[in-house]
């Protein structure tokens, strides 16, 4: 997991990802050790996630538009209890980390550009701050497919999710918009 990042910088793709590799980081990301491979997989999933992405909104330290999380943070942030999932649960997990993790990612900023309609936000301020106002609501399906099977996994409102998934992605996008104001001072 990524424990602190530029999050709208045209370079994040992802916050957190799973492998089999240890790995020693320079101040960059946060291990997360003694899971099971579901868990890693499920870890892995929400945070990349739109709902993972507003805890770290939540739960940041003051950085400017960093996102840093710092051990006692990553502890407070709420995760679903990946050890009480039914078999059903894991299998659908499962599945779910297959079809998406090879999936090539564009950055985190242009994922929610392609997510809000044209009419939902100014054209011109997204053309201004990254130069990309003509992918404004081209869809980007990986990350609506990662939203909805999560929140399907865990029992939430997938109806609800659907009825106002355009106000959520506008709602992160302008956050995003927000950070990169910081990051321009």
């Amino acid at each position: 997991m990524i424990d602190r990042i530029d999050i709208s910088s045209p370079n994040t793709t992802v916050l957190a990802y799973c492998d089999d590799n240890p790995r020693i980081w320079a101040r960059v990301a946060a291990t997360i050790t003694n899971v099971s491979e579901i868990e890693a997989k499920a870890l892995a999933l929400w945070f990349n996630s739109t709902f993972g992405i507003l805890e770290y909104f939540k739960n940041r330290s003051p950085q400017r538009a960093y996102f840093q999380i710092q051990m006692p943070g990553i502890k407070s942030l709420q995760i679903p209890n990946i050890r009480s999932f039914s078999d059903e649960q894991e299998r659908s997990l499962n599945a779910l980390y297959r079809e998406i993790s090879h999936v090539e990612m564009p950055s985190i900023i242009e994922q929610f550009v392609r997510l809000t309609e044209p009419v939902n936000i100014n054209r011109e301020l997204i053309q201004e701050r990254f130069g990309n106002s003509h992918l404004l609501g081209s869809g980007f399906q990986v990350r609506e497919q990662l939203d909805r099977e999560l929140l399907r996994i865990l029992g939430g409102d997938v109806d609800l999710f659907e009825r106002t998934k355009q106000e959520l992605y506008k709602s992160v996008l302008h956050s995003l918009i927000t950070f990169s104001n910081y990051m321009k001072k």
